[in-house]
């Protein structure tokens, strides 16, 4: 299972070990260290950046499947608490997801339901059905969990709106996308760009 994240902020050292260079090249897994004080255990995860003309302050990753504390079949960093993993395991695998990432607070995470659903990240609550998430608030997390769908970020070349979604056949089939697209407004979806193959 992939996880895909999104925000907007202005965090100085979230790409720290990152230059340039490395920020363009597609698919290419990137370790993250987490010290966590109180059990002495060292995390690492490994993230994707993507390679998209979004603005320097849009920051957007993908989780790999290492780094976490989840056991066979869920092995290792699982974050999704709706797939029968131990509930403190997946608390657990999110905080080392928030904490290696220096993420600004906590993902608004969605219950996905394979639908056509996008809220506004300010409307968000812990339990939410929808398989998309809009916002223009700085620093809000805004996640898509993904298996064997799309996960799909847009946003607008001004930067001050994004959205994250999860597009399984479903929910393209029942216009997830146009949803999303439909909650920019008229003069940014306009100026929305499609991204350049790798």
């Amino acid at each position: 299972m992939l996880h895909t994240l999104l925000f907007q902020g202005l965090i100085h050292n979230f790409c720290h070990s990152l230059n340039q260079q490395n920020f363009n090249i597609p698919h290419q897994p990137i370790s993250k260290k987490y010290y966590d004080k109180e059990t002495s255990y060292q995390y690492m995860s490994e993230v994707i950046y993507p390679n998209w003309p979004a603005p320097q302050h849009i920051k957007a990753f993908t989780t790999v499947r290492s780094g976490g504390l989840s056991v066979a079949p869920f092995n290792s960093l699982n974050l999704g608490d709706h797939v029968g993993d131990a509930p403190l395991i997946v608390k657990q695998n999110r905080e080392v997801l928030l904490n290696s990432n220096e993420l600004p607070e906590s993902p608004r995470w969605l219950s996905q339901q394979h639908g056509c659903r996008v809220i506004e990240s300010l409307h968000w609550s812990a339990g939410e059905c929808a398989d998309g998430i809009v916002t223009n608030t700085l620093n809000h997390v805004c996640p898509v969990l993904t298996a064997d769908c799309l996960p799909i970020l847009l946003c607008n070349q001004q930067g001050d709106r994004i959205a994250a979604v999860h597009a399984g056949w479903r929910g393209l089939a029942n216009g997830i996308v146009e949803n999303a697209i439909a909650s920019f407004d008229p003069v940014s979806y306009t100026h929305l760009e499609p991204t350049r193959p790798y």
